[in-house]
């Protein structure tokens, strides 16, 4: 079965963090105001990992025993829409706010990415806010689905440095789009790019360059060999 292409589109310092003071500085607003806008010529949806996802939108309250003697129906729960966000989150510990997510001006209906072995209260939590979701066992499988039950053809991952790892790991990353501040953080408590346990060589060539108006620049590359 055909997967949907991978671009994984991350805003980064000069020295690769992808969290920081930098983003507070006014010196940086044209890149990161460029690095939203970016993502609707890169691909037609977007995705993320449950940390990203969690940290910044999916803060909601929520006792799941509420839901612990509900009956849900087996299998994947699909909502259509123009455009999705898929949060990459195996055991389910998003509290969704929201079944829509609105980023650089397009809304998205939210798609939860789980694994079999997620809690069916959980599953019955999602149902009931409208928050469409895929159970899935691998990330190459989660993909298919995506392409196969949502019609998107390229997905635009913007991280954390987790789930950049998980799927350059698995040669899941067709092209790195990396939108760089004109500052340094400096931080070693910030996370780089991608994080991993060991290191995996797949190679990316360089396909292009921007310079930006705020000193910043838009790199591309693309993956061009498989990992040997």
């Amino acid at each position: 079965m055909e997967r949907c292409k991978v671009v994984s589109h991350m805003y980064v310092s000069i020295d690769g963090k992808i969290d920081g003071d930098y983003m507070n500085e006014k010196g940086c607003n044209s890149s990161g105001e460029y690095y939203d806008s970016a993502i609707w010529s890169l691909g037609d949806s977007m995705a993320s990992g449950r940390v990203t996802n969690t940290m910044y939108h999916a803060k909601a309250d929520i006792n799941l025993n509420r839901y612990k003697n509900n009956d849900v129906c087996k299998g994947d729960y699909i909502l259509k829409a123009d455009h999705y966000h898929f949060c990459f989150d195996r055991m389910g510990k998003s509290m969704w706010e929201s079944n829509i997510f609105t980023y650089g001006g397009i809304a998205m209906q939210n798609v939860a990415v789980l694994s079999s072995n997620v809690k069916q209260e959980y599953l019955s939590f999602l149902r009931d806010i409208k928050v469409s979701y895929i159970i899935v066992d691998t990330i190459e499988e989660a993909l298919e689905k995506i392409k196969m039950n949502y019609g998107v053809h390229t997905l635009v991952l913007t991280g954390g440095a987790t789930i950049n790892g998980a799927f350059h790991e698995v040669g899941c990353i067709d092209e790195i789009s990396l939108v760089m501040a004109p500052y340094i953080e400096g931080n070693h408590a910030e996370k780089g790019y991608a994080e991993m346990t060991q290191f995996v060589n797949y190679k990316y060539k360089y396909h292009s360059i921007k310079p930006l108006k705020d000193g910043g620049i838009h790199l591309l590359f693309a993956k061009v060999e498989e990992k040997k």
